[in-house]
């Protein structure tokens, strides 16, 4: 997990909000921001990594991967 007296918790030389723990293509500040899981390649489990989803501007959060401009403020 992340040290929050810690500006990078592992040590990595990446800073933790930019740093992309499960290798996504989203940092953990994005997967905060779209409410993804930051442990979790593939939040919603249908085969595509979210950020993949978020640059096709789908929900990655969504399994049926339809584009929903409400899923997107």
């Amino acid at each position: 997990g992340t040290n929050p007296k810690k500006a990078d918790s592992d040590n990595n030389g990446i800073r933790d909000g930019a740093d992309d723990r499960d290798h996504d293509g989203l940092s953990n500040r994005a997967e905060f921001q779209h409410g993804t899981k930051c442990r979790s390649k593939d939040s919603d489990h249908d085969g595509t990594p979210d950020g993949q989803e978020v640059r096709e501007g789908r929900n990655p959060n969504r399994k049926d991967d339809t584009n929903h401009p409400e899923d997107h403020p």
